[in-house]
């Protein structure tokens, strides 16, 4: 891409703000970012927690946001590159609440975008950073996976500038 895919505008918002908004239609509260620019981030007057384990991937990332807010009924991941996310597919995530982890999933699993329950918080700690592919990490939590089936439309995400 060349710059941070997060504050790319798009229609007037950067990325990960036109991200951030879907998901506060869709009833999550609050929203954080969590990971990269801490200063270009805060700017766009957000919460920002740093991804402890930045550089780890995006399990370091999931991590980083369970351990940010333990005390949420759950917690929704999503990546900051989903130009057409809507509030109706992250409704249709979050109903009903994780076992541990309710994940999108089209013609693929699509890890970028999921609820987690709190209680995934451990087990995930515990595969991290051994293991740090997020779908493998998928597979070892088993029957507390639940997958929900979504638009893929919806999950369009952004990798280069001829993707906008």
């Amino acid at each position: 891409m060349g710059r941070d895919k997060a504050l790319l505008d798009v229609d007037g918002l950067p990325l990960a703000e036109r991200v951030a908004r879907v998901l506060e239609e869709a009833g999550c509260s609050p929203v954080v970012f969590v990971g990269g620019d801490a200063v270009a981030l805060g700017a766009v007057g957000r919460r920002f927690v740093a991804d402890r384990w930045a550089g780890k991937g995006p399990a370091g990332g999931v991590l980083s946001a369970l351990r940010a807010l333990p005390d949420a009924d759950a917690v929704v991941v999503a990546a900051c590159d989903l130009p057409d996310l809507t509030a109706d597919v992250v409704t249709r995530l979050v109903s009903p609440p994780p076992a541990l982890v309710n994940v999108a999933r089209t013609d693929r699993v699509e890890a970028a975008l999921a609820c987690w329950s709190p209680a995934a918080a451990d087990p995930l700690a515990a595969a991290f950073p051994a293991e740090r592919a997020l779908h493998r990490l998928l597979d070892g939590l088993g029957a507390g996976v639940r997958f929900v089936d979504v638009d893929a439309a919806a999950l369009r995400n952004v990798n280069t500038p001829a993707d906008l």
